[in-house]
């Protein structure tokens, strides 16, 4: 039984440090011919991208920051509470224009349906028809 089991026990064993020797030699060389290529030449790219993102981040928030204070100090906090009585003004002003609107449009649209379409209005339809039909006869 031992003479049969170590034919076999070797033949797996030489097999696999064959597989693990040509494995070491597959990573090593794509590690160094295809990986370090691609890190050497993208990471310096990404960096600099990084870069230029980071500084342009931090020139806006010290612009921002010194525009916002100024913004603050010299227009909003002197003049903000009249600019919103002024809008909310302009705002009513338009509410209140649309709310007459809709009242008179209710009022002379109600007019208008009982004084002239409900008494003409089939009578001005029998015209508009006949004119149409006298037009297209041609």
């Amino acid at each position: 039984m031992i003479n049969v089991l170590t034919p076999i026990t070797t033949f797996f064993s030489d097999t696999w440090t064959w597989i693990t020797e040509k494995w070491g030699q597959l990573s090593s060389w794509f590690t160094n011919n295809v990986w370090l290529p691609i890190y050497n030449f993208a990471v310096p790219i990404i960096n600099f991208v990084v870069g230029v993102f980071v500084v342009a981040w931090e020139l806006i928030s010290t612009v921002w920051g010194a525009a916002s204070n100024w913004f603050m100090d010299n227009v909003w906090t002197p003049y903000g509470q009249v600019a919103v009585a002024a809008i909310t003004l302009v705002w009513n002003k338009i509410t209140e224009l649309w709310n007459w609107i809709q009242i008179t449009w209710s009022v002379f649209s109600a007019w208008f349906m009982t004084y002239v379409w409900e008494p003409f209005g089939s009578v001005a339809i029998e015209a508009i028809v006949w004119v149409w039909t006298k037009l297209t006869e041609f």
